[in-house]
């Protein structure tokens, strides 16, 4: 099954060619380090992409590693705005962010 377009966040063309050199997955932060999103990728689970979205997982937004589970493995515990979020380490593994 295909994502609709529309469901995958894109960067902006200036946030994209900043990122080309330091983007990475946000299940691959430190503990405590701050992130911008960059984009959704969750092209072959429509579901996922647009949970991630209606989270607010969009392009610019502010979003911090706050720690893992046990074994440093999931749940990842994410702050995004004000809000804090339990996720698997493959939702974050779709959410492609630029470290602070």
């Amino acid at each position: 099954m295909s994502v609709p377009a529309s469901l995958v966040a894109q960067p902006s063309a200036a946030v994209a060619n900043e990122s080309l050199r330091e983007a990475t997955a946000l299940c691959s932060l430190r503990a405590g380090q701050r992130a911008r999103v960059l984009a959704v990728h969750a092209e072959a689970d429509a579901l996922l992409a647009t949970r991630l979205n209606d989270l607010g997982f969009v392009p610019g937004e502010s979003v911090q590693l706050l720690g893992r589970g046990p074994f440093g493995r999931e749940p990842l515990l994410v702050r995004l705005g004000h809000t804090r979020f339990a996720l698997l380490l493959r939702e974050a593994a779709c959410v492609q962010v630029l470290a602070d």
